[in-house]
């Protein structure tokens, strides 16, 4: 789409700040996922929220969460990965309220009938949000596993941003060559050949 393409240019050249998803773990058991979630909820100090909007706070209400997701979905022994973690990032001042809303709409869409809690953080030099997200659909055992591949999350990137921007935050979601202007190095030999003549 030349129209869709060119309005991610528009937010290059005017320096939208760029938006950051990646994944940055995978859980296989229920002690890398325990792990996990007492670090993204500090411990039961930050709040959690899960897909269907609840909110999940205190060590009590989070060793609950754990027993929950351990049973539904964590057999003590896997081959496979059972829960994605994902980074939503944005610079930091990002306001609270629209960078909730807009990993609430994202994960709402992209991950539809899967078990998710996500915590915000503000403590970094980067507004973010950690999503812990099951790789399993909830009612489909026959459902393929969510497993992005780099062209999905381009598409993370773009429909992060785009839900932040129907929230009131400016954002962009460009491809690498057109933040960086990237050129690939010229080959040593190409290089003398060109200095020879």
């Amino acid at each position: 789409r030349p129209g869709a393409v060119r309005a991610r240019l528009d937010r290059v050249v005017s320096r939208a700040p760029e938006v950051m998803v990646k994944v940055t773990g995978r859980t296989r058991d229920p002690v890398h996922l325990r792990a996990h979630l007492d670090y993204i909820s500090r411990n039961g100090e930050v709040e959690l929220t899960n897909e269907s909007g609840e909110s999940i706070q205190g060590r009590d209400e989070l060793r609950a969460l754990r027993e929950q997701m351990k049973a539904s979905q964590v057999p003590n022994e896997s081959n496979k990965r059972e829960y994605l973690h994902v980074l939503f990032s944005m610079p930091a001042g990002t306001p609270e309220k629209a960078m909730r809303e807009a990993v609430a709409q994202f994960c709402q869409e992209e991950f539809a009938n899967r078990r998710y809690v996500a915590a915000f953080h503000d403590d970094t030099d980067h507004t973010h949000m950690h999503v812990c997200v099951g790789t399993r659909d909830i009612d489909r055992a026959d459902e393929p596993r969510l497993s992005p591949r780099k062209a999905d999350l381009f598409r993370w990137r773009q429909g992060f941003a785009d839900k932040l921007r129907e929230n009131g935050i400016d954002a962009a979601a460009s491809e690498r060559r057109h933040r960086f202007n990237h050129r690939k190095p010229e080959h040593p030999v190409v290089r003398q050949i060109r200095a020879d003549n």
